[in-house]
């Protein structure tokens, strides 16, 4: 057993994720906490005391600031905006960890755009932050229909840009018809 701060985390550095995670959902059951809620209520603490002047009208909109994700902001917000548009009360910490590494395993030329692989990488990903099986396949989904529709917006630009032409010269160059060296050969 674990006597310190600093010994426990480094037992909990040698166990496994899912081991990770069954240990977490056991604290959550025996106290009776859930992490999610913590997260949530973060926020709301620390603007109480202007909500509380504010009435008892709850605020629908979030300022988010991503400050390190590196090249994976884009398709961080997209995969939010994806979840807050199914309903989805997920963590942003959770997209910041799940979406980068979902779109590794969807970078791998196994099959079109990553389909089925990103989907398969956001079941596990997602299901072990507690996301239900349907809604990860439905944001893996909603991933690849807002990439392709996306894309299509470059089809008009394909279609209406002209091809550049090479320029061709229509007359030949002069050629030297009275040379010296041309007068010689002819003796």
């Amino acid at each position: 057993m674990a006597t310190s701060t600093a010994d426990w985390i480094d037992e909990l550095k040698g166990i496994s994720v899912l081991e990770l995670s069954e240990r977490i959902k056991a604290l959550e059951e025996e106290f009776g906490v859930s992490a999610t809620a913590v997260a949530a209520a973060a926020p709301a603490a620390a603007g109480g005391a202007a909500e509380a002047d504010a009435g008892a009208e709850e605020s629908t909109t979030v300022d988010v600031v991503i400050t390190e994700v590196g090249g994976q902001k884009v398709p961080v917000i997209k995969v939010v905006r994806n979840a807050t548009g199914l309903g989805l009360e997920v963590p942003l910490a959770t997209f910041m960890l799940c979406v980068p590494i979902a779109n590794v395993f969807a970078s791998l030329p196994i099959t079109l755009n990553g389909l089925g692989v990103r989907e398969a990488a956001y079941l596990v990903l997602f299901g072990y932050a507690g996301l239900a099986k349907p809604d990860t396949i439905a944001l893996g989904l909603l991933w690849f229909a807002s990439t392709m529709i996306g894309g299509l917006t470059g089809i008009y630009a394909f279609i209406t840009t002209r091809l550049p032409i090479a320029a061709v010269d229509v007359d030949p160059p002069p050629t030297d018809v009275g040379t010296a060296a041309d007068s010689n050969l002819g003796k």
